[in-house]
């Protein structure tokens, strides 16, 4: 079944991009805390774990601003691939074996911060493959 083709691009595809990240932080935050009630530890490692894997981007940032940032990765590169240091399957499986520390309560936070770099990184890969058909050969 082939995917149709993307209508949203640019600026709007990095809103919803970015809007798809901060969903999934938030599901991620209130599976853990269901009561709707402030935990400010656990908001840390979820908001800390969702922003930590995109520290790879930085290089890039300070060569070209993040004005042009935004304009080379949603306009003039969007939809192909670029290979990022922290964005590949080793730290995915790594943080997957992290987020398994959820179960320990000594390292409950760790864990939730290593789940947090999954849903990040799942989304992230999963846009690659399915949104943007762009394989999965830069993530090795």
């Amino acid at each position: 079944m082939d995917m149709p083709k993307l209508r949203i691009m640019g600026y709007n595809y990095a809103l919803v991009h970015v809007a798809v990240h901060v969903v999934l932080a938030a599901a991620l935050y209130f599976a853990v805390q269901p009561d709707l009630a402030l935990d400010a530890g656990k908001a840390a490692a979820v908001a800390l774990g969702t922003a930590a894997l995109d520290f790879d981007h930085v290089p890039l940032w300070m060569d070209v601003g993040i004005g042009g940032y935004l304009k080379l990765r949603t306009i003039e590169e969007y939809g192909k691939p670029r290979k990022y240091k922290l964005h590949n399957l080793m730290v995915l499986f790594v943080a997957l074996g992290g987020s398994l520390l959820v179960a320990v309560s000594e390292y409950f936070l760790i864990g939730l911060f290593s789940a947090a770099v999954v849903l990040h990184i799942a989304w992230d890969l999963a846009e690659d493959v399915v949104v943007f058909k762009m394989g999965y050969r830069h993530w090795i």
